[in-house]
């Protein structure tokens, strides 16, 4: 009878660790749980605390038990560190400490409080939309060589700042992009591809703009934003 309450209990908590599954692998990656490093492989359950790391030519997504789908990149490196859902909130928290992750996440998850959170060594970004792109990088010619973290808005809106001042921010809306310098604030957004993942692209120390209705940076060619009669 203690045997058998003891497996019941150790099936319970494998039961609430358990926040998601990987869905799609493309090349090796591998996963850190519990001090151990084993190969990733198709349909294993993500736990809390999950350390994903993907090699070259590599693509992992995993699905989440809210649906949200989290797509990591090649050479990059993802923490799992939250999720909560029911019980009146619903609250997800990622790290990524390198490379680039796309996300996509699900209705239930979108409102006016951010409930979706991604953070790099130096940037927060909290999510009200629906599919944004993060990248990190330990140095970026954007940045003046610096850590540099760049957030990209295909849907919805995203609410970014330093993780050193997590109240000042702003938000980066559908069909642009900010970048995150060392710690410093956020860039004026500017229209997507004006900086590449973690700002490897050309917009040299800034952006042109700070907002798409103030005249400084264009709004985003079709069809992310399309013109009248485009």
């Amino acid at each position: 009878m203690q045997a058998f309450v003891g497996g019941l209990l150790c099936s319970l908590a494998l039961a609430q660790n358990t926040v998601g599954t990987v869905t799609d692998l493309a090349g090796s990656a591998h996963v850190e749980r519990g001090g151990s490093t084993m190969p990733v492989t198709n349909g294993m359950p993500v736990e809390l605390k999950d350390k994903f790391t993907t090699d070259a030519g590599a693509h992992l997504s995993i699905t989440l038990s809210d649906n949200s789908k989290l797509d990591l990149a090649e050479q990059s490196s993802l923490v799992i560190d939250e999720q909560v859902v029911g019980g009146g909130g619903q609250t997800t928290k990622v790290s990524l400490l390198g490379g680039h992750l796309e996300s996509l996440v699900t209705k239930a998850l979108r409102g006016t409080a951010p409930s979706f959170e991604v953070k790099t060594p130096n940037a927060i970004a909290g999510v009200r939309g629906t599919r944004f792109g993060v990248g990190y990088a330990p140095s970026s010619p954007v940045c003046g060589d610096a850590p540099t973290s760049d957030v990209s808005v295909a849907q919805g809106a995203v609410e970014v700042a330093n993780s050193a001042s997590p109240g000042v921010g702003i938000t980066v809306e559908e069909g642009y992009e900010t970048v995150v310098c060392a710690g410093r604030p956020p860039l004026p957004p500017g229209p997507l591809g004006i900086a590449g993942p973690a700002g490897t692209g050309p917009a040299g120390a800034g952006f042109p703009g700070s907002d798409p209705a103030a005249g400084g940076a264009p709004p985003p060619a079709c069809p992310v934003c399309p013109p009248p009669g485009c």
